[in-house]
């Protein structure tokens, strides 16, 4: 798997806002190792992207037609200063990494498909007996609070929706 890397110019095709080195740096400047191999942290960059794009950023998109990702944006600011329109800022950047080491501590992914009544254990014995977890009790959405936070002054409104638990 290769990376395309948007830089604010409205790459085709591109699927991340940062690079492998980059991802990897922030991390090991947080005491946090990444896998060894390549193409398992690329696809945590790329599942990090995704989840990125599902959030509401300030201002709009620079080509409504032909833009794969949600930057870069017009109209966007950081702390009430106005960004450049060819802008990726570092912060979404360092949220994108934030997003690839929680995917690597997780273990799964960023945002699973699931109820929360997964089945927890089955037996058959003369009878068959399935668990399932309680409702309620299974975390449909990972706790992803730190990477939230530090993303909401590029969102809209107060704070993020998605701090919100599913």
């Amino acid at each position: 798997m290769s990376l395309t890397v948007e830089n604010g110019t409205n790459v085709s095709g591109a699927d991340t806002y940062v690079t492998l080195a980059e991802a990897r740096a922030y991390a090991l400047k947080r005491g946090v190792t990444l896998s060894a191999t390549d193409a398992t942290v690329e696809a945590y960059i790329v599942e990090a992207c995704d989840f990125l794009e599902s959030q509401a950023f300030r201002g709009d998109r620079t080509d409504n037609h032909d833009q794969p990702l949600a930057w870069p944006r017009t109209g966007a600011d950081l702390h009430g200063d106005l960004l450049d329109d060819d802008e990726i800022p570092q912060l979404l950047k360092d949220v994108q990494c934030r997003l690839v080491m929680d995917r690597h501590n997780l273990g799964s992914a960023l945002v699973p498909n699931g109820t929360g009544r997964e089945v927890t254990s089955e037996a058959v014995s003369g009878a068959v007996t399935v668990s399932y977890a309680p409702r309620g009790s299974g975390t449909v959405a990972p706790e992803l609070n730190t990477a939230l936070a530090m993303l909401a002054p590029l969102l809209t409104g107060s704070s993020p929706l998605s701090l919100r638990r599913l």
